[in-house]
This record gives structure tokens, C-alpha cells and sequence, in this order.
């Protein structure tokens, strides 16, 4: 097929936890840097005076879902020149043609909005988020996928997601009617899903030009 159509290739990392049978055997697959940073990030948050909470939750109200695409679109610069930071001049070109032909043709979406089996992973001070990740799951709860992730610019310092999550796996582990196998943070290779124990594997895309 490719000797008789013109092919593009692409690889993308990809990431995803399959939890283990029990917590203990979840911690020895985080580094012990990991497992410290985590520890100093919830020493950090306490001798602050953070009061940071989580919570999982399913229904999201208008008020929400803006206030969680503001906080994603908000870090979404810093997002971008971390990966163009890394990429060949040929992606740089690329990746900026597409920017201009997205703000140009694109019409902007709500992504959070127009979903099914949603849920939202959120990180809260009082009621003011300070960070979260978003996804939908399948049908039978099992499998999560993360989609969207964003945090506070002035909580970033306290790693609010990472930490709480890693709380919120722990807390996972003690429920005995925990259903949930697979976190699956979709494509990326975002240092945090290591952190959190995620396998990365590359994902590969050919484009057929006809």
C-alpha cells in the first residue's frame, strides 16, 4: 500500500496504569524520587497552610466547565513551548502552520460539553480549584481516560494533581468495591503520568494521500 500511495508516518507516545493487585505493589512502581516529591509536595501544602482536598465527580455544571477550560487554556502556551522546545525546525514549522490554521479555520470547541461517560478528577481549595484532570471512561467504569489536565498557575508549586491523585489511588486500594483497572492518560509523554507510574508505549499513524 505505501509503494502505491504517497504516506506520511507519525509516532506519538502514548501512556497508561494498569493498577496492580494491591497498593504496596503500586508503590514499587513509582521511583523513590517520585515517592519523595510526592511526600515534600504534601509537607509543602500543610506547612502553607493548603488545605487542599480531591474529590472525583461525574456532573459538571456550566460554572465548571468554564472554569476548567480557562485553567487549560491558560497553560496551554506554557504546554506548547515545552514540546516545540524539543522539536526538529521541520516540526517547529509544522506545528506553527497548524496553530495558524487552526486559529484561522478552526471553529473553537467546548470539548468538556460535548462528551459521554464523563469525569473530573478536581483539586480544591475551599471551593477553588486548584487543578484537575478530565476524562470520560467506558461503559462498565473500568477504564478511565485522561484527556484534559490543568493546574493554577500560582498552586503548580505544590504539585496538586500528582499528589492528590496518588492519594486518591491509595484511598482506591482501601474501598472494597473499587472497579476501577486502567487509568489510560492518552497521548503524550508529559513527565507527571510517569510520576504517577503510567507505561509509555509509542503509537503509530500513517496518512494515505489519495
Amino acid at each position: 500500500i505505501e509503494g502505491k500511495y504517497k504516506t506520511e508516518k507519525y509516532v506519538c507516545p502514548c501512556a497508561s496504569l494498569t493498577l496492580p493487585e494491591t497498593f504496596e505493589e503500586y508503590k514499587k512502581i513509582l521511583s523513590k524520587s517520585t515517592r519523595q516529591n510526592i511526600r515534600t509536595a504534601i509537607n509543602r501544602q500543610k506547612r502553607d497552610g493548603k488545605n487542599l482536598t480531591h474529590e472525583m465527580i461525574y456532573v459538571l455544571d456550566e460554572e465548571t466547565e468554564n472554569t476548567l477550560m480557562r485553567i487549560r487554556a491558560e497553560r496551554l502556551p506554557l504546554k506548547k513551548k515545552h514540546v516545540y522546545k524539543n522539536c526538529s525546525f521541520a516540526g517547529k514549522v509544522y506545528n506553527h502552520m497548524r496553530d495558524v490554521m487552526v486559529k484561522l479555520f478552526a471553529a473553537e470547541q467546548n470539548v468538556i460539553h460535548e462528551n459521554c461517560n464523563p469525569w473530573c478528577f478536581l483539586v480544591k481549595e475551599g471551593e477553588r480549584i486548584a487543578g484537575f484532570y478530565w476524562g470520560i471512561t467506558n461503559d462498565d467504569k473500568s477504564e478511565y481516560y485522561i484527556i484534559l489536565a490543568g493546574i493554577e498557575e500560582d498552586y503548580a508549586w505544590y504539585s496538586p494533581c500528582v499528589s492528590h491523585f496518588y492519594l486518591y489511588i491509595e484511598e482506591l486500594y482501601a474501598a472494597e468495591n473499587n472497579q476501577i483497572k486502567v487509568f489510560d492518560f492518552t497521548r503524550g509523554g508529559e513527565p507527571y503520568k510517569k510520576d504517577l507510574g503510567a507505561e509509555v508505549k509509542m503509537s503509530y499513524r500513517i496518512d494515505f494521500k489519495i
